[in-house]
């Protein structure tokens, strides 16, 4: 348990598409506490922008913040590049979708038990993470317990390649991606 004003907590949970890392901002008020979920987007991670800004300023008004990377995302905590080539390769939405659902269903038993209050949960999604958070807080398990939906900037569609760009992508297994912040040449597999 952290302190006000103490570092965010980290936090390891296994995760259905390998080890999920993040990270929980508490808020100074004991008890339970409603929680909120954030959601990177494609390239992104936890501590990328302003994500941990959003998270210290939703623990001052009294949430429980949780953040964490996406296993896809290639990202090892306290690194700003993607070192983890083979995870950023697998990467897919349906296992976006799959780690975001382990992360809430994980809130206040695995994540934060004491604190987060598991029927007041928040998800904020940012990019494609915002069309995660939309699928799923559609899910049925979660029905009564997803109090809040906000999306920043979410993908309208997670069909955002031409036909010739799948057929090239599909006849070279792998589409080429460079990371414009750390002009990191990376790819996509075939999932």
């Amino acid at each position: 348990m952290t302190k006000p004003g103490a570092p965010p907590a980290p936090f390891t949970l296994p995760g259905p598409n390998g080890p999920l890392h993040g990270l929980i901002d508490f808020p100074e008020e004991p008890g339970l506490r409603p929680a909120v979920v954030i959601c990177h987007g494609f390239k992104g991670f936890m501590e990328w922008a302003f994500f941990p800004y959003l998270a210290h300023l939703l623990s001052e008004r009294g949430f429980v913040v949780v953040r964490f990377n996406l296993s896809g995302s290639g990202q090892v905590p306290g690194e700003d590049r993607v070192s983890d080539l083979d995870a950023f390769r697998s990467n897919t939405h349906s296992r976006e979708l799959a780690d975001l659902v382990a992360v809430v269903a994980a809130v206040g038993g695995e994540i934060a038990p004491g604190r987060a209050d598991s029927k007041r949960i928040s998800l904020v999604g940012h990019s494609r993470g915002g069309g995660a958070a939309i699928l799923a807080a559609a899910r049925p398990e979660f029905s009564g317990r997803i109090r809040a939906l906000v999306t920043w900037a979410a993908v309208a569609t997670f069909d955002r390649y031409s036909e010739d760009q799948k057929t090239f992508w599909r006849d070279l297994g792998e589409f080429p991606v460079q990371n414009t912040r750390t002009k990191q040449d990376l790819a996509l597999g075939l999932g």
